[in-house]
């Protein structure tokens, strides 16, 4: 890569102030990446059990909301 040979020569990175360039190679990496592993579904049960705790008070403990 011509990049990487002229940072071993000793000069400076010519893509470091590039921040477009920088915006679109992430986007690639996003796009080209894997999806995220997706979590367990969310059941009924769930959600009684969060509706639950959360109606529920748990003397001086701070609601996290």
């Amino acid at each position: 890569m011509k990049v990487s040979l002229h940072i071993e020569q000793g000069f400076p990175d010519p893509l470091l102030n590039c921040l477009r360039l920088q915006r679109a190679l992430r986007g690639i990496k996003r796009t080209q990446s894997s999806p995220a592993a997706c979590g367990l579904p969310v059941t009924d049960s769930i959600m009684d059990i969060m509706a639950w705790v959360g109606h529920v008070s748990l003397a001086g403990a701070p609601r996290i909301s």
